[in-house]
Order: structure tokens, then C-alpha cells, then sequence
């Protein structure tokens, strides 16, 4: 269960308790991520100690306070901010709840639902659909860092000297 800090953090920094259903959409929401994905998301969850309900009720926005806490993982995104995971429940009374988890530089920041969550029995929510949007922002693994191209060589300044030269260029792949 993700719990975000204690009542007294919560009572000096204004955080909230998770109502039921939102602590449900998150748990669903991180299960249906890809490993290299989920493994830094759970990391960072754990880490947080405020979270605050937007007024409308229906955001839920993370934080890790003070700031000067261990470092945590980084998410690797190619963009500053993008959703991570989209899910659609069916929920007991009518229309679904739409919810989704978002990212900023490298943290997961906020959790997004098309309603407030308050009253809404988690025990009556189902899975209906899970979009996958980190495939758009996220790269698909870790990256390469030991890919190291050799800049191409110019056989131009040859061509001057003897019109039978044959330049290449040198490759080099992985390390």
C-alpha cells in the first residue's frame, strides 16, 4: 500500500490519505508498466512523503519533501514531461474513470482521473483498458551508453594530391 508520509507531515505540509479507488487506479496503473519502467516507478513512489489532492479532486500530485533527501532514480524519458500509463475502469455506478500517471524530468509527479475518486468503492472497480503512452516518451530500454561513433573522415583533401586515392571511413559499433 502506498502511504504518503504521516499525520503530522501531512497536517504541516497539507498532504492527503489516498481514498481507496485512487490507491487502486495507482497500484493497477504501476502493475501494468514494463519492468525497466515499474522498478524506478515503485523506487520513487517509496521514496515520496507528500501527496496533495488538487481541488477539483481529482489530481493527486507527488512529492518528496524536504528536497535534500537521498538520491532516487531517474525515469528515462526523451521528453520533460509525458504520461507514463493510461487506464480505463469500469466502475459500480455508470460511466467509467479514466485515469492517468504522469512523469516530469525523470519522477513520476501526478496521477490524473476524469473524476473524483471519493465514493467510488475500489472494490467495484475493473480494468477495462491499459494504454501503453510510455511507449512514446519512454525509450524502450535503458540507454546504450557504450555505443561511441567515430566521426567521419574526409578523404577530400587526397583527391588534390593523386586522382587514384580510395578513402573509407573507419566504423565502430559496440563496446
Amino acid at each position: 500500500m502506498y502511504e504518503f508520509g504521516n499525520w503530522i507531515t501531512r497536517t504541516l505540509w497539507g498532504g492527503v490519505t489516498l481514498y481507496p479507488a485512487e490507491h487502486w487506479f495507482l497500484t493497477q496503473m504501476v502493475a501494468a508498466l514494463p519492468e525497466y519502467l515499474r522498478i524506478t516507478v515503485q523506487a520513487q513512489l517509496r521514496s515520496y512523503n507528500l501527496a496533495q489532492r488538487e481541488i477539483d479532486g481529482r489530481t493527486i500530485n507527488l512529492y518528496r519533501k524536504p528536497a535534500l533527501l537521498t538520491q532516487m532514480p531517474l525515469l528515462p524519458m526523451s521528453v520533460a514531461d509525458a504520461p507514463l500509463i493510461h487506464l480505463t475502469a469500469s466502475a459500480d455506478r455508470g460511466e467509467p474513470v479514466h485515469a492517468t500517471l504522469n512523469a516530469v524530468s525523470g519522477r513520476v509527479f501526478c496521477m490524473a482521473l476524469s473524476r473524483s475518486a471519493q465514493g467510488i468503492p475500489d472494490s467495484g472497480l475493473g480494468v477495462v483498458q491499459v494504454t501503453e503512452t510510455w511507449r512514446s516518451s519512454f525509450p524502450a530500454c535503458a540507454p546504450n551508453n557504450a555505443f561511441k561513433p567515430t566521426p567521419l573522415r574526409s578523404t577530400k583533401h587526397m583527391a588534390g594530391q593523386a586522382c587514384h586515392v580510395l578513402g573509407s571511413t573507419t566504423r565502430r559499433g559496440l563496446t
